[in-house]
C-alpha cells in the first residue's frame, strides 16, 4: 500500500462587525434592515452590492452599530450606522420598481424626501445597493 501524505489545512475565520461566524473583511459603512411582507433581513452595505447577513428583527444592529432610524410598516426598513457616525445618510427604498427616498440626519428622525431614481444621492456618495424591483440603495454624506 502506498504511503499517503496527510495535509493539514488551518483556516482562520474572524468576526465581522459583531456577527460570530462571519469572515473578517472590510467593515460595512452601514447595515440596512429591509422589511418585506413583515419579514426583516439585514444587509451589509460595503461600497457596492449589499450582502445578505441574516434574518433580523426591527432595529437589530450588530455590535459597534446603532439604529439611526426606521420607516415602520410591512415593507419598511431601518438603518444601522457605526457608533460615532457623523453627517447624513440618504436611503432609497424600492417597492415594485418605485424608489421612495428618505433623509436620515444623525440625531434626528428620518424624513421622506419624495421619489427618486436608482442610486440617486442628493449629497455625498453611494455606499451600496441591492438592485432589484424591491431593493434599496444607501448614500452617505
Amino acid at each position: 500500500m502506498k504511503n499517503l501524505a496527510k495535509l493539514s489545512v488551518i483556516c482562520s475565520v474572524g468576526l465581522a462587525a459583531g456577527f460570530p461566524g462571519r469572515a473578517a473583511a472590510q467593515q460595512p459603512e452601514a447595515y440596512f434592515g429591509q422589511v418585506r411582507g413583515d419579514v426583516g433581513q439585514l444587509y451589509a452595505v460595503i461600497d457596492g452590492p449589499a450582502s445578505f447577513v441574516q434574518l433580523a428583527k426591527w432595529d437589530e444592529c450588530p455590535s459597534g452599530y446603532y439604529s439611526l432610524g426606521r420607516v415602520f410598516h410591512s415593507n419598511g426598513f431601518w438603518l444601522c450606522v457605526p457608533n460615532g457616525a457623523r453627517g447624513r445618510y440618504w436611503v432609497g427604498n424600492v417597492l415594485n420598481d418605485v424608489g421612495y427616498y428618505y433623509e436620515f440626519p444623525i440625531g434626528l428622525q428620518p424624513s421622506s424626501a419624495g421619489f427618486a431614481s436608482w442610486d440617486t444621492c442628493r449629497t455625498g456618495r453611494l455606499i451600496g445597493h441591492s438592485f432589484h424591483s424591491n431593493g434599496f440603495w444607501v448614500c452617505k454624506e
